[in-house]
């Protein structure tokens, strides 16, 4: 995939109702505006909706990918239950995981070898129960004209006041404007709207994103033959770290050591461990170990466990 520029500049322009639309060099970076915003960048790029990419038959989404170093795909299924009622949100979380694996598979098996980026343009928040009134605020803009709000921004002109808001930097050059958001979860007050679903402030669940990247390779390309060991995922295996071999008590505890962290090509991987006689009949309890930790220090990977041994004689 080749190396994609950062826009030079991003600014903001009044709209005809009031509103502000964000500029991306220049241009609309409105939803039916994308081909073009990616295009000034990449001129061999494709953009779809996942509802067009799913109804393509394979000789249809080569096409699509056919010499492009970018495809674009924009999945909103979320999007759309959180602005309709707002309680099928989760059961959409659900089933966006299910349709961009889905996504993933028609890829590798068409392009063979490709390069994947999921991630997201926001978080929301979401609260199962109608939020009261006291979890609510309003508005008390003083001063000049705001342009636009919703449950979790308002922006108006510079100068504009408001007691109950947070006042955040606006991200853009421009200083005619500026910004405010509800502190912690509250909402802004409006009218005949639903608050179960939102998004728009500066909270974490709000502005941090995903970002997952994929790759996937035929075993017989030659990358693959050749860093196979990178690319195989591969179980966490683990050793026994207690230095003595001699157990002297029928209780007794022992130590072990995750070989590699959890991550990359190395995957969560479960142990049941227990004490067999010379004929393979179990003599203690059982442990379960789950070799999970994702630490790079050694040490804060280590478990303990206890053992007990059944009430035998022994050597």
């Amino acid at each position: 995939m080749a190396a994609l520029l950062p826009h030079d500049h991003l600014s903001v322009a009044e709209r005809s109702d009031g509103t502000l639309a964000v500029l991306a060099d220049g241009q609309s970076t409105e939803a039916n505006n994308r081909a073009a915003v990616l295009k000034a960048k990449c001129p061999k790029s494709s953009v779809t909706k996942y509802s067009e990419f799913r109804n393509m038959d394979q000789k249809e989404r080569r096409a699509l990918m056919s010499n492009m170093n970018v495809v674009y795909i924009y999945h909103d299924c979320i999007d759309e239950a959180g602005h309709g009622s707002g309680q099928k949100v989760f059961s959409a979380c659900e089933k966006a995981f299910e349709e961009i694996q889905e996504i993933i598979r028609r890829i590798s098996n068409d392009a063979g070898s490709a390069h994947v980026l999921i991630t997201a343009d926001h978080g929301f928040l979401y609260t199962h129960k109608p939020l009261q009134e006291y979890d609510k605020v309003a508005k008390t803009t003083q001063g000049t004209e705001e342009l636009e709000s919703d449950s979790r921004y308002l922006i108006a002109r510079a100068g504009t006041t408001q007691e109950a808001l947070l006042p955040v930097k606006f991200r853009f050059d421009d200083q005619n404007y500026v910004a405010f958001t509800p502190r912690d979860y509250i909402r802004i007050r409006k009218q005949g709207s639903t608050s179960n679903f939102v998004h728009g402030g500066i909270s974490l669940q709000e502005m941090v994103v995903p970002v997952i990247a994929f790759h996937s390779l035929r075993q017989d390309y030659t990358d693959y033959q050749n860093h196979r060991e990178q690319y195989d995922a591969k179980p966490v295996s683990i050793s026994l770290l207690t230095s003595s071999r001699k157990i002297s008590n029928m209780y007794f505890a022992l130590s072990f050591y995750p070989e590699d962290a959890v991550g990359g090509n190395r995957t969560q991987t479960e142990y049941l461990l227990h004490f067999e006689d010379d004929a393979g009949q179990t003599v203690s309890n059982t442990v379960r170990i789950i070799a999970n930790k994702t630490s790079t220090n050694p040490p804060e990977r280590t478990f303990q466990h206890s053992f007990h041994l059944k009430s035998l004689k022994y050597d």
